[in-house]
């Protein structure tokens, strides 16, 4: 029975839109749509064009340019800008970008809408620059951040900003939306300069005014941590609500213990955190989704979303989502044929290997189990990100290297079939890895030993462009010049600039990626300083995936 007609399919959160597509042309954006259609989608978040709408709607508030472009991020930061953790970092941007991102923003709008895609624009929470004279200072994000103020809702000043922001947001975007997105206190914020009551009076005239705007709109928050706070569900009208419950819990069978009383909600993967490259999935959770929709609060129940932080790795895991949503059984026979264009018995077999370890996470955590070869050197190091996991690998390793061995016999010279052999052979380097790490201390032979597997890491993603920092780069420079390159190489290592980059904080290597052009001319040197030793390899590249294949496998027999 597919279910599409009846509920939401929602793409994509804040995070999404800065560490998969922050510098997407509509070349990129074509086909994607296109996916979304095929699909099922019918809602879809943009925040492609708001740069646009700030910078209208503060000059028309009597900001100075200057303040204006302080506040204005470039698009590597935007999502934690939109969410409401951070302003500036990265800027000041280029008129030019500010003015190509608004026309991106509403082609995606007209382009989504002839898919019957709806688009969740961004709504008006009561946010302002923290230079804002009046507001209320909202502390740091992650101790290094300053969060954009919240303006006095008693003061009067909130309708005058969202009526400002709401005929701007129309002007930039070409349509009157019937989503609008937008947090309170997410991850942070200082709900506690405000008495309970004032924060409840105050979503309900952000609400009021939303109405106000485009009657009939519905609120889209976003469920995470302690988001959206007892006082903001409090304010907020059901009728108008929804709320995106983000779980990254893929190793719940279950159904979801619903907390948000008459509030209507959808249930939300989210299995990448950061565009990690490691392999990992939710196989089971996809195969209980008529338990979510079927148990506690499924009279406020409205569907499903797609909200992973990176989209590019782990396909196998999307279809097994979109079978579920749909109520529809899974085919390892007709993935295949689909994935690869024929029928083929060996890669069947490795791809149920896969689906049964490796993308079938049995324990809570957060995203795959991390690469140590991308951590800060250590000579214990249990995850790489902050959040991440901190135990080994919840699976055999010796089922995976049978997969490489399937995945290496069934050889297709095809760019899909190539992108997944390199994400299976690299898992295999990053579990060598982290078995061999505890070992090196003392040992230089282990240690450079370890460093081989670096090298080889770095030839093999070389082998597939949706590895390859170069063409990431390419990419960049052309939607956003040498600004946009610098923003996304701060965006996928330090995650900071200047001295806060020096700094000690949660964010540092949170988007570590295993690219060819990061690991051995960034994770290799910071491996070579630790150890001491430097490790003399061959820089030349091979296209030969297979005999690298052979070469990884009979490293981490």
């Amino acid at each position: 029975m597919n279910l599409f007609a009846s509920l939401l399919l929602i793409a994509y959160n804040y995070c999404t839109l800065s560490y998969t597509m922050a510098f997407w042309s509509k070349a990129e954006w074509e086909p994607e749509l296109d996916r979304l259609e095929a699909n099922g989608f019918n809602v879809a978040l943009v925040t492609a064009g708001l740069p646009k709408v700030w910078q209208l709607t503060l000059a028309e508030m009597g900001y100075p340019e200057k303040e204006i472009r302080a506040f204005i991020p470039d698009g590597a930061a935007a999502a934690w800008w939109n969410m409401g953790n951070l302003e500036g970092l990265g800027g000041p941007v280029a008129q030019e970008r500010i003015e190509r991102d608004a026309e991106l923003g509403r082609w995606l709008c007209a382009e989504m809408r002839k898919r019957g895609i709806e688009p969740i624009l961004q709504g008006f929470t009561g946010l302002v620059p923290a230079c804002t004279k009046g507001a209320i200072q909202q502390g740091r994000w992650c101790g290094i951040y300053e969060r954009p103020a919240m303006l006095d809702p008693e003061s009067g000043r909130v309708a005058d900003f969202a009526r400002a922001w709401y005929r701007n947001l129309e002007k930039v975007y070409g349509i009157k939306p019937k989503y609008l997105g937008g947090d309170l206190f997410h991850e942070g914020g200082i709900a506690d300069a405000f008495e309970p009551e004032t924060i409840t009076g105050a979503v309900r005239e952000v609400q009021r005014l939303q109405q106000e705007a485009f009657p009939g709109v519905t609120w889209v928050l976003q469920s995470w941590l302690d988001s959206p706070r007892p006082e903001v569900r409090a304010g907020l009208d059901p009728r108008f609500t929804l709320i995106e419950v983000l779980d990254k819990d893929m190793s719940n069978r279950g159904e979801y213990d619903y907390r948000f009383g008459d509030l209507p909600w959808v249930w939300c993967e989210v299995m990448n955190f950061g565009g990690n490259t490691g392999l990992y999935g939710g196989a089971g959770r996809f195969s209980t989704l008529d338990k979510i929709k079927d148990g506690k609060g499924k009279a406020s129940f409205r569907g499903f979303g797609m909200l992973s932080e990176g989209l590019e790795t782990n396909d196998f895991c999307y279809y097994l989502f979109f079978k579920g949503v749909a109520g529809e059984e899974a085919s390892v026979k007709d993935y295949v044929r689909a994935r690869y264009g024929a029928e083929d018995g060996r890669l069947e077999e490795a791809i149920g290997i896969l689906a049964r370890t490796v993308w079938d996470c049995r324990r809570k955590q957060e995203g795959c189990v991390e690469n140590v070869m991308c951590a800060v050197p250590a000579w214990e190091v249990r995850n790489v990100s902050a959040w991440g996991p901190r135990t080994g690998t919840p699976y055999d390793r010796k089922e995976l290297f049978r997969a490489a061995e399937l995945y290496l016999a069934a050889f297709r010279d095809e760019p899909n079939f190539r992108n997944d052999m390199v994400e299976i052979f690299m898992q295999l380097l990053a579990d060598k890895a982290r078995e061999m790490l505890p070992g090196t201390k003392g040992d230089q032979a282990k240690q450079l030993e370890f460093l081989e597997l670096i090298v080889l890491g770095d030839k093999l993603a070389a082998c597939s462009d949706n590895w390859r920092l170069d063409r990431k780069l390419d990419r960049t420079r052309t939607q956003a010049g040498r600004d946009g390159e610098k923003g996304y190489l701060r965006m996928v290592t330090t995650w900071a600039e200047g001295e806060k980059a020096g700094e000690e904080s949660g964010l540092r290597d949170y988007a570590h990626r295993a690219y060819h052009g990061l690991l051995v001319p960034y994770y290799l040197t910071r491996w070579e300083k630790f150890f001491g030793v430097r490790l003399e390899h061959d820089a030349s590249l091979s296209d030969d995936i297979r005999e690298l294949a052979k070469k990884i496998l009979e490293a981490v027999r």
